[in-house]
C-alpha cells in the first residue's frame, strides 16, 4: 500500500495534491494501527481471563474509527500481570516435576533394596 502512495506522490503535480495524498495515507495507516491495538487488547484480555488475572480500573479508549482498546498504561499493567502469572505457573510446574522426580527416585531405591 505504501508503494502505491509513493508512486502517487511522485506523480502529484501540486503541493495541494501532495498534501491530500499524505493525509490520505496517514488516515489509512491510523485506521490499521487502531485495528491492531484493538486486536492486541482483546487478545491480552482473553489471555488474562484464561489465567484468572484481574486488574481493577483498566482504562479503555475509543478510537476515531470505532475501535476500543486499552490505554498504554492499562495495556502495560495487564501485560506485566499476565507475564507474572505465567511465570508463577511455570515455577509451580517445575517444582511439581522436581518433586515427582524425587519421589520416583526414592521408589526405585526402595524397590532395589527390597529385591535384595
Amino acid at each position: 500500500m505504501s508503494r502505491t502512495y509513493e508512486i502517487s506522490l511522485k506523480n502529484a503535480k501540486t503541493s495541494a495534491e501532495r498534501q491530500e495524498l499524505e493525509f490520505e495515507q496517514y488516515t489509512d495507516l491510523s485506521e490499521y494501527e487502531e485495528a491492531i491495538q484493538t486486536i492486541h487488547s482483546r487478545r491480552l484480555m482473553a489471555e488474562a481471563r484464561e489465567l484468572f488475572v484481574f486488574i481493577p480500573g483498566l482504562k479503555w479508549e475509543q478510537g476515531q474509527f470505532g475501535g476500543r482498546f486499552l490505554s498504554e498504561e492499562s495495556l502495560s499493567k495487564l501485560h506485566h500481570a499476565v507475564k507474572t502469572q505465567k511465570e508463577s505457573i511455570r515455577d509451580y510446574r517445575l517444582r511439581l516435576a522436581t518433586a515427582a522426580t524425587g519421589i520416583i527416585g526414592a521408589l526405585i531405591g526402595l524397590l532395589a533394596v527390597w529385591k535384595k
